[in-house]
């Protein structure tokens, strides 16, 4: 048994790796933070003159850890937005080429911006559903979207778990999977 998502690696993948320093503009920034909550909720209009977005203390403070975060990759940035215009809901077109597979990430200030965005979300409370499943229980719930059509899509989150709590964590996208060589054993193709 198995199925195919009909995202494709040489069409919906980006052909650039995950990144944790060498393009300035994939960073959270107070104009993000406000397009993702609202300026109402992030700008402090008693400071801003000039029209940019001034945070509050609070905002500020988020804005200061998903930076720190962002220490360690775009992984979930690059999952959720190859799933984004996989599915059509964004356009690769409106960050310079016509697919995932052909933009780049040099001088591409609003894809930088966009990998930064997407890689908040995972970090605002409530928004990921924190599905917990045994490997035996993987494969049902994944069978339902990795088919042809679909119009849900879903990331896998691997967390490193230590003695002292959790440590390096990597998202990736499930694209098929297939049987393996014995029964019960199956492969879960990735980007």
């Amino acid at each position: 048994k198995s199925s195919d998502s009909g995202f494709t690696l040489s069409r919906d993948a980006f052909d650039f790796e995950n990144f944790a320093v060498g393009y300035d503009a994939s960073r959270m920034t107070p104009d993000l933070a406000a397009r993702m909550f609202g300026a109402d909720r992030v700008c402090d209009a008693t400071v801003s003159t000039d029209g940019n977005c001034q945070p509050t203390t609070g905002a500020q403070g988020w804005i200061e850890g998903v930076t720190a975060s962002l220490a360690n990759g775009r992984c979930e940035g690059m999952a959720v937005l190859s799933q984004l215009m996989f599915l059509g809901d964004l356009k690769a077109k409106d960050f310079g080429d016509d697919t995932a597979r052909d933009l780049t990430l040099a001088r591409n200030f609003d894809l930088q911006r966009e990998l930064a965005y997407w890689f908040a979300t995972q970090l605002v409370p409530g928004v990921v559903k924190n599905e917990k499943y045994m490997p035996k229980d993987v494969l049902p719930f994944l069978a339902s979207f990795l088919k042809p059509g679909a119009t849900e899509s879903y990331r896998i989150g691997m967390v490193q778990k230590l003695p002292t709590g959790f440590g390096l964590s990597h998202s990736l996208t499930p694209i098929g999977y297939a049987a393996g060589e014995s029964d019960g054993i199956y492969y879960i193709r990735v980007y």
